[in-house]
């Protein structure tokens, strides 16, 4: 009795740095979902009440990770009440602009600290420019990762389709768009 129990803690300890990787690996993809349905969510919004509506980032603070929601009064702030996603407090935000291989370089830009993402009534991802508005002028993103090595990133084009993306080291090699 006594070595089969000591079999089953043995298999255990083999098993919970891989049971602990792919947990990490599950919330990560789930946060990338989260954030696309955020982004998908204020695109409609914006065409649904035909004005202009964006994203929020708030980062962590102590043991709460950061959140992504849409600011429907477009104040840079999430209110109470506003619909957001709530990330992992280990999940990583990269400041660093990189992009599928399938987006060119010059046209990327990751915009998800410090600023946000606009839709337009018409769907269309938005910038400021000399204080009017205009049709983006690159691919704004958020790229997600963890240190054991997970990637993945949700693109928005200037037309306002939102797409996700994982970044696989197995064939077939490089950034699968997420189904």
């Amino acid at each position: 009795m006594m070595a089969v129990v000591a079999i089953l803690l043995i298999l255990g300890a083999m098993a919970s740095p891989s049971l602990m990787r792919a947990i990490r690996s599950y919330r990560l993809e789930s946060s990338t979902r989260q954030i696309a349905d955020i982004l998908k969510r204020t695109r409609y919004e914006a065409m649904r009440r035909n004005q202009r509506i964006a994203t929020a980032y708030q980062g962590p603070t102590g043991a709460r990770g950061a959140e992504l929601g849409i600011d429907f009064n477009m104040n840079g702030t999430l209110d109470t009440g506003e619909p957001r996603a709530q990330m992992p407090p280990y999940l990583l935000i990269y400041e660093w602009s990189y992009a599928p291989y399938e987006v060119s370089w010059p046209d990327y830009t990751n915009t998800m600290l410090g600023t946000t993402i606009t839709f337009g009534p018409d769907g269309t991802a938005l910038e400021q420019s000399g204080g009017n508005w205009q049709l983006a002028s690159n691919i704004p993103s958020v790229y997600l990762y963890t240190w054991v090595g997970d990637n993945y990133i949700v693109t928005v084009t200037p037309a306002g389709n939102v797409k996700s993306w994982k970044l696989t080291m197995a064939p077939p090699w490089g950034w699968q768009q997420m189904r």
